[in-house]
């Protein structure tokens, strides 16, 4: 492998790494905030915005589009 290649690899590892806590946090400070401010987090309303804006937020079932969420 190749250095670009090992660095690229590194910093792609890394990121996955800090998502996942990341995450976790999201979703339990989510799960803290009153009923009525529970709006989707952040990837949803952006996957929400990109699916109205190709016109198929209606086309897909909420199974269909949890994966891409």
């Amino acid at each position: 492998m190749g250095k670009r290649t090992t660095r690229l690899a590194r910093g792609a590892f890394a990121g996955v790494l800090a998502t996942i806590p990341m995450t976790a946090v999201m979703e339990l400070w989510h799960r803290r905030l009153p009923l009525r401010q529970r709006d989707p987090l952040p990837p949803a309303q952006i996957t929400n915005s990109l699916l109205a804006s190709v016109d198929l937020h209606d086309n897909l079932t909420s199974d269909q589009k949890l994966p891409l969420v």
